[in-house]
């Protein structure tokens, strides 16, 4: 989720602007959160395209006579945005499924890591199970207790 920064604009079709996709469209400026919020609740909406897609065709067709709007195709131009937005839009993040926690046994690379932390001088010909009792004797010695 982004973050909005203000001040901001929302917009509204159909309106006096001009839009590159064919739409006509209003926009006005908000100075902060409270006053963006009750825009949306107004019938404004936070981007353009959004605004495209909740006035439908109307958008295309204000402000043109009945032979302009027999040309216009609105309902092609309406689909364009739409699939725009749709790309737009990012993916449903899947839920996280938390990490499961695992009694596995360390990896030979978890343990190698272990023994350079240790200072372990470690001799490849070591089996996992040497390495292991290797750095679990080192540990002890350096607990404290």
């Amino acid at each position: 989720m982004t973050v909005q920064q203000f001040p901001a604009f929302v917009y509204r079709c159909p309106g006096s602007c001009q839009h590159s996709s064919g739409a006509s469209y209003s926009y006005r400026a908000v100075a902060d959160a409270d006053e963006h919020a009750d825009a949306l609740l107004g019938g404004w909406s936070a981007t353009l395209p959004q605004a495209i897609v909740n006035a439908g065709e109307v958008a295309f067709l204000y402000g043109k006579s009945s032979a302009q709007a027999k040309r216009v195709p609105a309902a092609l131009l309406l689909a364009k945005v739409r699939a725009s937005l749709a790309e737009a839009a990012p993916a449903p993040a899947p839920n996280p499924e938390p990490e499961p926690v695992s009694d596995a046994p360390p990896t030979r690379e978890e343990m190698l890591e272990q023994a350079a932390k240790l200072k372990l001088r470690v001799d490849r010909r070591w089996s996992d199970e040497t390495l292991l009792a290797k750095i679990n004797a080192a540990m002890a010695d350096n607990d404290p207790i």
